[in-house]
């Protein structure tokens, strides 16, 4: 019995520990930035965090791939793509649509 209460609280310490482990945040948080830089129309700052983003998508792409579909995270990786180009270009509609493509698909692939 008291095995199975150990066993029990064990099991619970390791999965509040690993509840924050899927990249949604870190992701957001980069998103939210980005927003911001293209409201300033900043966009150095603006292409320095969608790299970012390019390496953030890259870094938890493992993980991206158990939560959502094929399609749903290789669209993430096109509109990333393009959201680069268009920022590049210093094209501000173009990216803030791009953007909220890119936003909408992290939703999506974290909504379980």
């Amino acid at each position: 019995m008291v095995k199975r209460i150990y066993f029990a609280v064990l099991i619970l310490i390791i999965l509040s520990g690993c509840s924050q482990i899927t990249g949604k945040d870190v992701l957001l948080i980069n998103i939210k930035t980005l927003e911001m830089a293209l409201d300033q129309k900043d966009w150095e700052s603006a292409e320095e965090h969608t790299d970012e983003l390019q390496r953030l998508y890259e870094d938890n792409r493992w993980k991206i791939q158990l939560l959502g579909d094929e399609g749903e995270y290789e669209k993430l990786y096109e509109g990333i793509q393009r959201l680069k180009v268009t920022i590049r270009e210093e094209a501000n509609p173009e990216s803030k649509i791009e953007l909220a493509t890119v936003k909408s698909l992290i939703k999506d692939i974290y909504s379980l």
